[in-house]
């Protein structure tokens, strides 16, 4: 009796959770990565020249383009501070199962070393998310200065500069964004590893949302036969 529950035991706390995290973290990074549809590709070069063509036209007009790099800080930082708040939450809650069960007149079970595990998993994806959304929050703020700086030491400000700086801070904003979805599976596995089994293809579907770009194809259609004439014209 003893070696099938221990075996039961292995499934469903090593062998489920593996393979669910696996499938999480794989799908996710053959969404961002991998091979797709040109038109995924173009939705991403578009965002790209959306913030480059925002730079330019913004570039040296002063109130407004503060107004709009201080939403965009605020926003970085109520995610951060979300992040931050829940990993001391967590962590808070954690130390008192430790402490209460350590205390007693005996010591931890397995069950309760596990449990702080998972919530010790969530805690450092939390301060992980923290920690990216504060370098966003970092380079906006160095972008919110270079925004309105017309020279360097007697050198014009180069735009390419600011996009550049731009979109590192977005990649940042991306990233933390995605770690927060990561955050459902997780969250799923801490009540039991058949909730995390049931939540894996919701995740997925969820994470294909994220990077689908269908909502907007007839306007990249329309663009690039916009720019297939000009090239042709020119």
């Amino acid at each position: 009796m003893i070696a099938p529950r221990m075996l039961e035991g292995t499934i469903t706390q090593v062998v489920i959770p593996a393979v669910c995290f696996a499938v999480c973290a794989a799908f996710q990074g053959w969404e961002l990565w991998g091979p797709h549809k040109p038109e995924l590709a173009r939705a991403r070069a578009l965002f790209r020249d959306v913030r480059a063509g925002w730079v330019v036209d913004n570039y040296m007009k002063g109130q407004a383009a503060v107004n709009t790099t201080r939403d965009y800080i605020r926003a970085a930082l109520f995610f951060a501070n979300t992040a931050i708040l829940l990993a001391t939450f967590v962590v808070g809650y954690a130390g008192s199962i430790y402490t209460d069960c350590s205390d007693g007149d005996t010591s931890c079970s397995a069950d309760d070393w596990l449990f702080v595990i998972k919530l010790g998993v969530l805690a450092a994806l939390l301060m992980t998310i923290f920690f990216v959304f504060t370098q966003c929050t970092r380079y906006a703020v160095h972008f919110s200065f270079c925004i309105n700086t017309r020279k360097i030491a007697g050198a014009p400000m180069p735009q390419s500069l600011m996009v550049k700086v731009f979109n590192h801070a977005h990649q940042y904003y991306s990233l933390g964004i995605r770690l927060y979805f990561g955050t459902i599976p997780v969250f799923a596995w801490i009540f039991t590893s058949w909730a995390l089994l049931a939540v894996t293809p919701v995740y997925a579907y969820m994470v294909r949302g994220l990077e689908n770009a269908g909502f907007v194809q007839d306007e990249l259609d329309e663009i690039a036969r916009r720019a297939e004439v000009k090239q042709h014209v020119v």
